[in-house]
């Protein structure tokens, strides 16, 4: 099943975690996927999130610069939007990462800044910490940073997926001690 727009914030979190580390083993590749969209993205039968559709996929250093911005409408980076030739930086997919987080958060209705062309042209979209799921003011950092219209200034997917994923396992550590025949929690 295609990602839905409805979940809880634990799940809204977990998505993105797992979008966050399948876009870290394609940068560890040296690859841009280029499309990163809510329709390019599946859960398989186990719950595991996949990623989709590599035709626009670049390989770095060889592809390192495109003359053609082809991609999905309000999911490609503001600098896609620049006179050619434009730098492909794995920056393009986390631009595309924060658009997909605002899409779930926002059950497929993006901010107007987004929906621009070029995206923010007149205006930066609101923070996420306006939105629905609560989260801890460092996630609503490096969240609102992934949309960044600065290439340069946008986290890395490594930092993002360290983030999400510190919060999704805060508080949920637990501590077993056990010697002997003695186990204790």
């Amino acid at each position: 099943e295609y990602i839905a727009t409805k979940h809880t914030d634990f799940e809204y979190f977990r998505t993105l975690w797992q979008l966050a580390c399948g876009l870290e083993d394609i940068h560890a590749q040296n690859q841009v996927h280029r499309d990163i969209k809510p329709s390019n993205v599946k859960f398989d039968g186990e719950g595991i999130l996949k990623i989709l559709d590599f035709g626009l996929v670049s390989q770095l250093p060889a592809d390192d610069e495109t003359m053609d911005a082809r991609g999905t409408r309000y999911y490609l980076a503001p600098e896609l939007y620049d006179p050619p030739s434009v730098k492909v930086t794995p920056a393009i997919d986390v631009y595309a990462f924060g658009v997909t987080a605002w899409y779930l958060l926002g059950a497929g209705v993006l901010p107007k800044p987004l929906r621009q062309i070029p995206p923010q042209s007149s205006s930066a979209p609101p923070s996420f910490s306006a939105a629905a799921a609560p989260a801890p003011a460092s996630i609503v950092a490096i969240l609102d940073r992934t949309l960044n219209v600065d290439p340069t200034r946008r986290p890395s997917i490594s930092a993002v997926r360290e983030a999400l994923e510190g919060h999704l396992l805060f508080g949920r550590h637990v501590l077993a001690l056990s010697a002997g025949n003695n186990r204790s929690i």
